[in-house]
């Protein structure tokens, strides 16, 4: 099969290195990315107006003869400007395009042009930098600019690209890769079934389709093929996995769970036993366990892990225990320390920055295997940490951990189980997505007597009720979070800051109260001391940034003032609000707008209505998308060029299972029904490739 959707985009005609360059900021490096550039929108230019009969403020189609082309120069800042003069009988309008002097040599004097754009009025009509099509030249041969008129798609332009341009290339593109497309690498039988239309057909709609509903049955073609190489990728990772076969096995008995239970002060709810069911069946199992524990801020997720932990440590096996921040990592000693309090568990931290000679010394307890337990962030990672007997790596807030990453903690054991937990609910649409190769438990409900958080918005000119809302508290012996988006004023954002608001509580607010400071810039040495002093309830009020989102737990703290809240993420937001109301008291999150405009405001009413961590999971989803909400290129997967998980669901799972089926029948896609499929597997982006190796 020729390759010609591989075929650089700079070998079509007029496509020169500054084009090009233009194209990969767009990700369009082939003629196969150009073909799959969606159009941002499509323009309804089948209805041509008369000049005589346009209305100021109306956006209209019109074609008439060019009288007259001057290049003329502003008075201000250097500017230059093209005016054409376009005659429709006995109307004239001025089409003018500033600063483009280059485009002056494809107008002539009697050529026939065709004009969309916005009318309006300066010493008469006038269309300022409209879309053009010159219909006839010199020697009278018309100019073919495809799809002029019709549903006109608006593909994504910038400077050096204009979507006139774009439109064109497009369709020397399809023209060139006809054959390539005629060759469908979905089965018919699949195509009929699913009520899929044949790709070149898909292809030439999305760009030029006879009505919007054309355009529609193209984009979920071309969406479905896009999440059925996904779910390809990671069905087959999924099941590469169950074929592997664990070193380490793993035995469990009655004596061994009441053991286990022993360490645990409270009962565990129906979600966190369901959890654990689930999670032990996979530790007993000779396949190598990989496994999502995601659910409610405050479900107890820490508990369960801890439990897999125990299970693996009395099999004499070691544990990693991999967190992202020193604080969260801080967080995790605490409380394991006290669950094991009394055990024989080898608990070990190995945090960055250690004196050469202790680093060395838990180094030796790791590598020797005399430590069961080690937590620790990105420096369980690096080279000289060994361990001799890795049975189980526990991966928490995984989503902020590239693929690579967690590869090399995969790597420091052979098959290791692994249980990779989020603090964020994964909305079902991106469970299937990201997350499609790894059996998932979920955690819904609270540990009994945990009484949901009010959340109030409050704007910042009645911040003094807040202040007092908080005092009274404090006077109960409660304490208080102050949060803010930055640590330092900047000069490029008229935001709030957390030094200087430290600064403010301190000495004008509450100066006769405690007041302490920690954001991700200080010393980890300053960061523990706030912390502790916080935790111990020697200081009444934190102000804090972001630092404090995950892991920390003071039961004592019943209020939490979000300053600048607009400027938090609606997973944020629920994260940060999920650090008070952890013990039996009512609290309350008090909601600063600040400069936050429609959408921030919008975030911030969705919080206030509701508790449920899965709605607001959704909900920011939708109103941010999956990379912004998730990272969604370090989990390896690069962002769908036409596919929408959110808007698509239903295609995606249709994918979702039909990639499980094409699998069971043909594991490597060896049959001649497959061949273009597996052959289409081999030229999609390398990360999504990489799926199929790495989690």
């Amino acid at each position: 099969m020729s390759r010609s959707l591989d075929e650089s985009v700079a070998a079509l005609p007029g496509v020169g290195p500054v084009r090009a360059a233009a194209f990969a900021d767009l990700g369009v490096h082939t003629l196969g990315d150009l073909l799959h550039l969606k159009p941002r929108r499509y323009e309804d230019r089948s209805r041509l107006r008369r000049v005589a009969d346009l209305e100021v403020g109306e956006t209209a189609l019109v074609t008439g003869v060019i009288d007259a082309v001057r290049l003329k120069r502003a008075r201000f800042r250097r500017r230059s400007y093209l005016v054409a003069t376009v005659r429709d009988g006995d109307a004239t309008i001025q089409a003018v395009w500033f600063n483009q002097p280059y485009i002056r040599s494809q107008f002539r004097k009697g050529d026939r042009i065709l004009l969309h754009g916005k009318v309006k009025s300066y010493r008469g009509l006038q269309m300022v930098a409209p879309e053009y099509e010159v219909q006839s030249t010199d020697d009278g041969e018309p100019e073919v600019e495809p799809r002029a008129r019709g549903l006109v798609p608006i593909h994504p332009a910038t400077a050096d690209l204009r979507p006139r341009l774009i439109r064109r290339l497009v369709s020397l593109a399809i023209e060139r890769t006809t054959a390539e497309l005629e060759a469908d690498p979905l089965p018919e039988s699949l195509r009929r079934r699913r009520e899929l239309r044949p790709l070149a057909d898909a292809v030439r709609a999305l760009h030029f389709p006879v009505d919007e509903s054309d355009a529609t049955r193209a984009r979920d073609r071309l969406a479905y093929d896009e999440f059925l190489t996904m779910q390809l990728a990671l069905v087959s990772r999924r099941r590469g996995l169950r074929g592997e076969r664990k070193v380490h096995e793993l035995a469990h008995d009655a004596n061994l769970e009441r053991r286990i239970r022993r360490r645990f002060p409270f009962s565990f709810t129906e979600d966190q036993e369901r959890a654990i069911a689930e999670i032990r069946a996979d530790l007993l199992s000779p396949a190598p366990m990989n496994r999502l524990l995601h659910g409610e801020v405050g479900s107890g997720k820490t508990a369960v892990a801890a439990y897999a932990m125990l299970l693996a440590i009395a099999n004499r096996s070691q544990v990693a225990f991999l967190a992202p921040t020193e604080v969260l990592a801080e967080q995790h000693m605490r409380t394991l320390g006290g669950w094991l309090a009394g055990s024989r568990v080898k608990l070990v931290h190995l945090p960055g920055g250690l004196p050469a000679r202790e680093r060395a010394s838990r180094l030796a307890a790791i590598s020797s295997g005399k430590a069961d337990l080690i937590v620790g962030t990105h420096a369980l990672l690096e080279e000289p940490v060994t361990f001799p007997r890795l049975a189980l790596a526990v991966i928490d807030e995984q989503h902020k951990f590239g693929v690579a990453q967690r590869q090399r903690l995969r790597e420091k054991g052979t098959h290791p189980d692994v249980l990779v937990m989020t603090a964020t609910p994964i909305p079902r649409t991106l469970a299937l997505t990201l997350f499609s190769d790894l059996d998932v438990s979920t955690l819904r409900g609270l540990p009994p007597g945990r009484v949901p958080v009010r959340t109030r918005i409050v704007e910042n000119r009645r911040e003094r009720q807040v202040h007092e809302a908080v005092r009274e508290q404090v006077a109960r012996g409660r304490q208080a979070y102050f949060v803010y988006p930055l640590i330092e004023e900047s000069e490029a954002l008229d935001l709030r800051c957390a030094e200087t608001g430290h600064e403010r509580l301190r000495d004008d607010v509450f100066p006769d109260l405690r007041v302490g400071l920690v954001h991700g810039r200080l010393p980890a040495s300053e960061k523990d001391a706030a912390m502790d002093a916080f935790r111990r309830g020697e200081t009444q009020i934190l102000v804090a940034t972001s630092v404090i989102e995950v892991g920390v737990d003071v039961p004592n703290a019943t209020s939490m003032v979000v300053e600048e809240a607009g400027r938090f993420g609606l997973a944020q937001l629920h994260q940060l609000r999920g650090r008070i109301g952890r013990g039996a008291d009512e609290a309350t999150c008090f909601l600063l707008p600040g400069k936050a405009g429609a959408l921030g405001r919008r975030r911030l009413r969705i919080l206030r209505d509701t508790n449920d961590g899965f709605r607001i999971a959704e909900a920011d989803l939708e109103l941010r998308g999956p990379g912004e909400v998730f990272g969604w290129r370090q989990h390896g997967l690069p962002e769908f060029r036409i596919a929408d998980p959110f808007t698509q669901l239903g295609l995606l799972e249709a994918a979702r299972e039909d990639a499980a089926t094409i699998l069971t029948r043909d594991p490597k896609l060896v049959s001649p029904e497959h061949e273009r499929l597996r052959e289409k597997m081999t030229r999609e982006p390398g990360a999504r490739a990489d799926l199929a190796k790495v989690g």
